[in-house]
């Protein structure tokens, strides 16, 4: 009777991994993982908001959400925002491996993007 037994092995090329396994003597490929190096950049985005949906204030304020941290921080100035966000931020990666967490290396470059309609009052 043959066997059944399974070997996984990996099986690098460049930043691909390659996982095999093996049933009496043939290799199966099974799947590929693909490694990245870890980010040297947040991407941040700003929206503003001018405050009129359903269930606002009234008053404009500022979004700014980090996928790459799952963070996400409001204010009704840009100057609260940024403060608020280097908060989020700080909060976020303080004490983690950012490398194993998020991929991402420790004290990251930021990269804000925003997009402000013509009325939005950048004072």
């Amino acid at each position: 009777m043959g066997s059944n037994r399974q070997i996984i092995h990996l099986q690098p090329e460049k930043e691909t991994f390659f996982v095999y396994y093996t049933i009496e003597g043939v290799d199966h490929l099974k799947g590929s993982l693909k490694l990245t190096q870890p980010s040297d950049t947040l991407h941040v985005t700003v929206e503003y908001f001018d405050g009129q949906a359903e269930g606002d204030d009234g008053h404009p304020y500022y979004v700014a959400s980090c996928p790459e941290i799952n963070i996400v921080t409001s204010g009704n100035t840009l100057d609260e925002l940024f403060k608020s966000l280097r908060e989020v931020i700080a909060f976020a990666l303080e004490d983690e491996d950012t490398v194993t967490t998020y991929n991402v290396v420790p004290n990251p470059h930021l990269s804000i993007a925003m997009e402000l309609p013509d009325y939005a009052q950048i004072a």
